[in-house]
């Protein structure tokens, strides 16, 4: 009796979560220029800018989301060399440039650049910035991780630590 009930039980939570996310699945409200050429292209050559987002069941939560995330992805822990870049008050950021040793990994000496800047207290360790470092690596481009002052254990060398609003150093670093 007790396992008939959890069945049922676990059936109506999977229908519920089903119906749920069911019930938010919508195409995005996309906001551009039509007249724009550039965004027109993208939309052309991007088809799932313009379909259906549909959550998974049981993730339709973002706290949820990221927590399962977090936890389910993999870690790939990528090599990276580090550059500290000396900014102008004598502070100091860090360039992590993807680094793999064996040979049929090699990029192209002009294979373009992608400079990833992590989210407020991302860096180069954090497993969606190593996805995203395989992810251009996979198409041709090299990665470089622009670790802000104090994150990613770069080092801490003013008073001044990593704030999204304070941008003087990403501009300093060319």
């Amino acid at each position: 009796m007790a396992l008939s009930a959890a069945a049922a039980l676990a059936a109506a939570a999977g229908a519920v979560a089903w119906l749920d996310a069911r019930s938010k699945a919508a195409k995005p409200e996309l906001v551009f220029d039509p007249n724009c050429e550039f965004t027109t292209t993208v939309l052309s050559r991007c088809p799932t800018l313009k379909s259906e987002y549909r959550p998974v069941p049981l993730l339709t939560n973002p706290h949820v989301e990221t927590i399962a995330i977090a936890k389910l992805r993999s870690d790939p822990k990528l090599p990276f060399r580090r550059e500290i870049i000396l900014t102008k008050d004598g502070g100091a950021v860090a360039i992590d440039w993807e680094h793999f040793d064996m040979e049929e990994h090699e990029l192209p000496e002009d294979a373009p650049v992608i400079v990833l800047l992590p989210g407020l207290t991302g860096g180069s360790t954090d497993t969606y910035i190593q996805h995203a470092v395989q992810q251009a690596r996979a198409v041709g481009v090299r990665a470089a991780v622009f670790n802000s002052r104090g994150t990613a254990s770069s080092p801490v060398l003013t008073p001044q630590f990593y704030s999204a609003s304070f941008t003087d150093d990403t501009r300093e670093v060319r």
